[in-house]
């Protein structure tokens, strides 16, 4: 009889045990929480920065280069030109410009757009003018607030740096965020694309 109470008391408790196993592994996991199953807000999209091209041309090589950064940023250009126009013999270019960067003249300027103040970047080309920008391009800066802006150069030439040019912009565009550009070339639009997409656009 005491055998038998032994072995009763034993299967009590195997079925005891095996309900709670049963129970526990039955169990359904807690749902996670709301704010955890929630995707996570989608980062607001930047606004585009506004780009002018703002360039200075004499022979059309300026100009190409500035077709070109402005068809891969999809910004504004314009075109800095003198009032009284330069010299059309190459000779008596040069020797009108050299005098008139000796005498630090800066030359009146076609009106340019109203709403300058209105850009984020602005890309500034011209031809290096013995060993700087035309003094066309100090008239531009001159007439408009470009005050906290991102101004990138950029430049043509035979065989000058675009770094001969950065002293005297830098000065210029001391209020300015100014950044040194590069060299560019008319027949080389696929340079002057990389360029572009090398400062983020």
């Amino acid at each position: 009889m005491k055998k038998f109470f032994v072995f009763l008391l034993s299967f009590c408790c195997l079925v005891a045990l095996s309900a709670c196993g049963s129970s526990s592994s039955s169990g359904k996991a807690a749902p996670a929480s709301a704010s955890a199953a929630a995707a996570a807000p989608a980062a607001p999209a930047q606004p585009a920065k506004k780009v002018l091209v703002a360039y200075f041309s004499y022979s059309g090589q300026t100009e190409q280069v500035a077709k070109a950064i402005q068809a891969k940023t999809k910004g504004d250009i314009f075109k800095i030109e003198t009032v009284t126009p330069y010299p059309a013999s190459y000779r008596d270019c040069t020797a009108y410009a050299k005098a008139e960067k000796n005498e630090n003249r800066h030359p009146a300027i076609k009106p340019g757009p109203a709403n300058v103040k209105d850009y984020d970047v602005i890309f500034l080309g011209f031809p290096i003018w013995w060993y700087d920008a035309p003094m066309a391009v100090y008239t531009f800066i001159e007439q408009n607030d470009l005050s906290g802006k991102t101004v990138i150069s950029f430049c043509t030439s035979g065989g000058s740096s675009i770094g001969e040019s950065t002293p005297g912009l830098s000065k210029a565009l001391a209020k300015s965020a100014f950044k040194e550009g590069t060299r560019l070339y008319a027949s080389d639009e696929s340079g002057t694309q990389k360029w572009v997409e090398s400062l983020g656009f």
